[in-house]
């Protein structure tokens, strides 16, 4: 078992420390699949392996029973001399898919064995943090909001960005928490953002600030517009 450490807030927001507040946590009851995500596991129970075996043993059993499948059409169908191999190859398959079956069947009674929840104390050493209800409401609101905007950009990406179904939100991740430039004019905040690791992947970066920079959109507090650019790939026209 490796060593302890002091439980982080899930999901915490960079800068968010000084928000924190010590709250005598632990008398409570969390659920024990959150528990061994975050906290050191219990020494006698450990339902994550559990649940890893438990995945494997379905995995060797979806394949045995396909083979079975297989070998059964095969047997149906008189495939020539091979009858007598398929009926031995058959027998053999049908043992192993029972023998997969009752370990499924053994890990599944293992697993509701595990308490669904514990307490707290159980599980973590030290001082437990936790965020205040009202900030808590705040942090998930703001993270909320967040995930918004940025399935809006994903959206306005897809129809330049090929693997948008699988890749969009990720290049939009990148270019959010890529390096820019910062330029004030009279009038305007220029956001300029540093190319992205693929020319296709910048190009697509820039028809989403094309098109943000068609709104009227002010920095908060300010009366400067904002106008959104990035670093264009050699032989591209500017915008």
């Amino acid at each position: 078992m490796g060593t302890a450490v002091e439980p982080p807030i899930p999901y915490d927001i960079p800068g968010w420390t000084a928000l924190r507040s010590a709250a005598p946590a632990s008398s409570q009851q969390a659920p024990f699949a959150r528990c061994w995500l975050t906290y050191r596991p219990l020494s006698d129970v450990r339902p994550f392996l559990t649940d890893a075996e438990l995945r494997a043993a379905r995995a060797v059993l979806s394949q045995f029973q396909a083979l079975y499948g297989m070998v059964a059409l095969g047997k149906r169908v008189h495939l020539g001399g091979i009858a007598n191999e398929l009926k031995t190859l058959h027998g053999k398959i049908a043992r192993g898919a029972h023998t997969a079956l009752k370990r499924c069947a053994a890990l599944e009674a293992k697993r509701a064995t595990v308490p669904k929840r514990v307490p707290v104390a159980q599980v973590a050493t030290g001082e437990v943090v936790k965020l205040t209800t009202e900030r808590k409401h705040l942090s998930n609101l703001l993270k909320m909001v967040a995930y918004q905007a940025e399935g809006d950009l994903v959206r306005m990406v897809a129809p330049h960005y090929k693997p948008a179904p699988d890749q969009g939100r990720t290049l939009i991740q990148s270019a959010l928490a890529s390096a820019a430039d910062l330029e004030v004019t009279d009038t305007e905040l220029r956001v300029t953002l540093a190319p992205l690791s693929s020319a296709h992947r910048t190009r697509a970066v820039a028809t989403v600030c094309d098109d943000l920079n068609r709104a009227p959109i002010c920095f908060p507090g300010t009366r400067l517009r904002l106008h959104f650019d990035i670093t264009r790939p050699p032989g591209d026209p500017p915008p």
